[in-house]
């Protein structure tokens, strides 16, 4: 735990009014979302270089004839298969009954952001977390969520679709650059 970042049932919420407030419910789709922007990309590329390999081997298996070779490679091709499309739905189907279990249902996050820290209520489970904005690592915009990532594969997740216009969202994008500029800022569809 460093110094920026708290996570205790005794954190209080700051004084004043918040400059945005976003509530996030993690659905399906979110965390879909969530696990594509977590997994480093060069693990795609190098299942996607690999799988190349994979079948052009077996495409030389097979003109040789070698079968037990061919078995081997559609095997390898499968493994890689279900490592690209398969496990990132079976980790999000896993979360979402474990938030099921935990709570009734998924999480729903009140993130607000005020002008020296951002300030994280799960209003499932009480719990509170405030994090300064120097600890901001990356800021990700996908198609319905911004990912603002404060430590190695923690995220806080702002809905995208809880603004008011586009307008407001411009605002609370330069309002992030300007209070992390040393996060760096990604676009990802």
């Amino acid at each position: 735990m460093t110094t920026n970042e708290t996570t205790t049932a005794a954190v209080q919420k700051p004084v004043g009014e918040p400059r945005y407030v976003n509530r996030c419910d993690y659905k399906k789709e979110f965390m879909m979302e969530m696990e594509r922007v977590a997994r480093p990309r060069a693990i795609g590329v190098v299942l996607v270089i690999v799988a190349a390999i994979d079948l052009l081997e077996l495409i030389l298996s097979v003109s040789k004839k070698q079968w037990t070779m061919v078995y081997c490679m559609v095997l390898c091709l499968g493994l890689i298969l279900f490592i690209r499309f398969w496990v990132p739905k079976i980790h999000v189907k896993r979360m979402i009954g474990q938030m099921k279990t935990m709570y009734g249902t998924v999480s729903k996050v009140e993130t607000l952001f005020y002008d020296d820290v951002v300030f994280c209520h799960n209003l499932n489970s009480d719990a509170k977390s405030q994090m300064d904005y120097d600890s901001i690592i990356r800021i990700i915009r996908t198609k319905n969520l911004y990912f603002i990532n404060y430590k190695p594969m923690l995220y806080v997740l702002v809905d995208r679709s809880a603004f008011s216009g586009s307008e407001e969202e411009q605002e609370f994008e330069q309002f992030l650059r300007e209070k992390a500029p040393q996060a760096k800022f990604k676009v990802r569809k």
